[in-house]
């Protein structure tokens, strides 16, 4: 399909105030994240050390600063420039973005517990283990909130949606991975102009690694789906990276 068809006009606009509103508070977390862990090393080891050791994220973190000029490189350190030894501390940042909206309540939670949880990420820990640990019931709750109602995540939402509808002028059997909490069937059945397409999915393989959530997922469908959709459905734990590496192994043919 060509992506560029699917019309977005109608979102756009306030996607525009979110993420400016939303980078703000992400800044203001990523530089409490480097001033607790990524401060002293970086000023006293070479940055190619500290990256081997910090992970994926602690290197796209140190970029990421890097790039806002929180970080300037100076005798082969990188050091914080003035403005982010000025800079407010996250918790205040976090407090004023969720302050702004209800919906954004739940984005703002997880901003702050990937601050409180970065030193184990850091060292290579999977962080929704970590989050989980720390909250295993209330965790499922916010990222279903999350996921749902986030106003930055409003036009990823709106896109999945669309474009499914637009391939369903002919039966389909659709496959998602990564379903989560069933957001993409959820906003095309609140959409009066396209829900009744859900009549042309033969098949609906809803795939999920994490077992809460893909509960979530089927009792939330379940309950809105119409029978048509709801018998087409076929929901199912799976790991993209082991499916990656070998589709027909888990089960899925070609």
């Amino acid at each position: 399909m060509d992506t560029a068809e699917v019309d977005m006009d109608d979102a756009l606009p306030s996607y525009t105030r979110e993420i400016d509103a939303f980078r703000v508070a992400a800044r203001a977390v990523a530089r409490d994240i480097y001033r607790a862990h990524l401060s002293a090393p970086l000023a006293s080891e070479p940055v190619t050390e500290v990256r081997a050791r910090v992970q994926d994220f602690g290197s796209r973190l140190i970029d990421y600063l890097v790039d806002l000029g929180d970080l300037v490189e100076y005798r082969g350190r990188l050091l914080p420039s003035p403005a982010l030894d000025r800079a407010e501390n996250s918790r205040d940042a976090l407090a004023t973005y969720a302050e702004g909206s209800e919906r954004r309540s739940s984005l703002a939670w997880f901003l702050g517990a990937c601050r409180d949880i970065a030193d184990g990420v850091l060292k290579g820990e999977d962080g929704f283990r970590l989050l989980r640990a720390r909250d295993p019931r209330g965790l499922v709750e916010r990222w279903e909130h999350l996921m749902r109602e986030a106003p930055i995540l409003e036009p990823c939402r709106l896109f999945a949606a669309r474009a499914l509808a637009s391939q369903l002028n002919v039966p389909r059997v659709i496959f998602e991975g990564g379903a989560g909490v069933g957001v993409v069937l959820q906003t095309l059945l609140g959409d009066a102009r396209l829900a009744a397409r859900v009549d042309q999915i033969a098949r609906y393989h809803f795939t999920e690694l994490d077992p809460a959530l893909l509960a979530v997922g089927r009792a939330g469908l379940t309950r809105a789906a119409p029978p048509s959709l709801v018998e087409a459905l076929w929901f199912r734990r799976l790991d993209l990276d082991a499916f990656a590496r070998d589709p027909e192994a888990s089960g899925f043919a070609p």
